[in-house]
């Protein structure tokens, strides 16, 4: 009686165990299951998006295209809520690790479409071109080591497969056009700090012709013989560094 007590009690205990381990694989199934299905739904919303911005920055209408790259990343910045979420209940997921990556990405490629469509309304002075210019490549490089964690990191996970895959030929091209940017960008901001001989780079990046040593500008005034002058309105200054009356 003793021996066929014990061998019921485990034959419940493999049971229950058994149990447990479908239990768990369905819930990790269909846990799954459920990413995916918010995942695409995220994607398809991205992709018509990402749509008609391209179509609004074709036709150079910034302010359309200004209001879609805002859409954009309001998109991003939900998906992102969600997936932060799942990384914090589940921060080894490779998968939500490289859903993380992915959209950190996104989101800072419409940054930097924001800043390539202000900068395209010219309302930046030129300080503030050079500061915007700057914050470009700094979110391409990040997007840019994104990219390349998750294909030499991550191209083993279902997501790189189911997202990334199918994608590579436009992602090397996207790759080949942010480097593209990110020279051009370099290119000016390399023009910018630089003056013709005898001139000066200002506070405001502009160029003014030197005066005293090589670091020496007049902000205000003319120059006269290495020292700064400035008249009184109606009077100039003379070869002699004095003023006089026009």
């Amino acid at each position: 009686m003793a021996k066929e007590e014990k061998s019921n009690r485990k034959f419940w205990i493999i049971g229950i165990i058994t149990l447990i381990i479908i239990v768990g694989v369905i819930y990790y199934f269909s846990n799954y299951e459920s990413m995916w299905s918010v995942l695409d739904n995220y994607d398809d919303r991205m992709l018509n998006c990402s749509a008609d911005l391209s179509t609004s920055m074709s036709a150079l209408d910034w302010n359309s295209a200004s209001y879609q790259v805002t859409t954009c990343k309001n998109i991003v910045n939900e998906a992102l809520l969600k997936i932060n979420q799942w990384y914090r209940d589940t921060p080894e997921d490779r998968e939500v690790i490289t859903a993380k990556l992915d959209y950190e990405a996104t989101a800072n490629v419409y940054d930097f479409y924001k800043i390539l469509i202000n900068l395209n309304k010219n309302q930046y002075s030129k300080v503030e071109i050079y500061q915007q210019q700057l914050m470009a490549i700094g979110l391409i490089d990040k997007t840019l080591q994104n990219i390349d964690t998750i294909t030499f990191s991550y191209s083993d996970t279902q997501y790189y497969n189911r997202y990334y895959r199918i994608r590579e030929a436009d992602i090397q091209t996207y790759r080949e056009i942010l480097f593209n940017f990110k020279d051009q960008i370099g290119q000016r901001i390399n023009q910018t700090l630089t003056c013709p001989s005898g001139q000066v780079l200002g506070d405001d990046l502009y160029c003014y012709p030197q005066c005293g040593s090589a670091k020496e500008y007049c902000k205000e005034g003319a120059c006269c013989n290495g020292k700064c002058y400035l008249c009184p309105a109606g009077y100039s200054l003379a070869t002699d560094c004095k003023c006089y009356s026009n």
